[in-house]
């Protein structure tokens, strides 16, 4: 089959030609190193440049309205407590451990999945390789949101308004703070570009047909949405 030949064709490969690209990632799962790192950086660099430039006093009335829209109270010696930095320092952190635990868990759960189902040999970093490739959509969308907010002529825009091409900015409109406004921010075609390229791969992989290959694709997504939805 042909196939990509190194990390850096299969990046341009997984968009232009996705098979190519999976096929030299099924055949080299140490791959995964250079889209994670991709990944993780453009969404750390969207992070930090936000909160360098926002209108902090501004972003702060809006953590206030929020709060009070799901009727709490932030009291001022709480908001005194925020600054750039520790906005940086915490959503930094926080990227770092969620993103790798969340592929992680998910590269588990197919591994679980193939070993219990089929014959496919395939160990566990094959399968977190195939969830790092798969996020690189996300690249795309942490530039577009960094465009979007370069674009805008104002630093007094909400980090979640920048996902402009979210299934919330699009279709539902739901105010910050609203209990499904940040699941309804997660919807966007970059999401649905990763599970389209999770499914063909392991369609690719394991030979299976497409409606189980999507199903297995989708299931961690759709846990992910149920305990979101739980917290909020």
């Amino acid at each position: 089959m042909n196939q990509s030949t190194s990390q850096v064709s299969a990046l341009v490969d997984i968009i232009t030609d996705p098979k190519k690209a999976l096929a030299g990632v099924g055949e080299n799962p140490g791959w995964f190193l250079l889209p994670f790192l991709l990944v993780l950086g453009s969404a750390i660099a969207l992070i930090v440049y936000y909160f360098q430039t926002v209108d902090f006093e501004w972003f702060k009335d809006q953590m206030m309205q929020a709060a009070a829209a799901k009727g709490q109270e932030m009291p001022p010696e709480a908001l005194d407590m925020f600054s750039p930095t520790m906005m940086i320092v915490t959503s930094v952190v926080g990227t770092a451990i969620v993103l790798p635990v969340v592929m992680a868990l998910t590269a588990l759960f197919w591994n679980l999945v193939n070993k219990s189902t089929s014959s496919d040999e395939r160990g566990f970093g094959s399968w977190f390789a195939l969830t790092a490739w798969s996020a690189v959509p996300s690249i795309l969308a942490s530039i577009a949101a960094l465009v979007f907010y370069l674009m805008s002529g104002t630093n007094q825009i909400g980090l979640e308004e920048l996902q402009f091409f979210s299934a919330n900015a699009l279709i539902t409109h739901y105010p910050a703070g609203h209990s499904m406004a940040t699941i309804m921010n997660t919807i966007t075609p970059f999401l649905f570009w990763s599970l389209a390229l999770s499914t063909l791969g392991i369609m690719q992989w394991t030979k299976r047909a497409l409606i189980p290959s999507l199903i297995i694709a989708v299931i961690p997504t759709l846990v992910a949405f149920g305990i979101m939805a739980a917290f909020v």
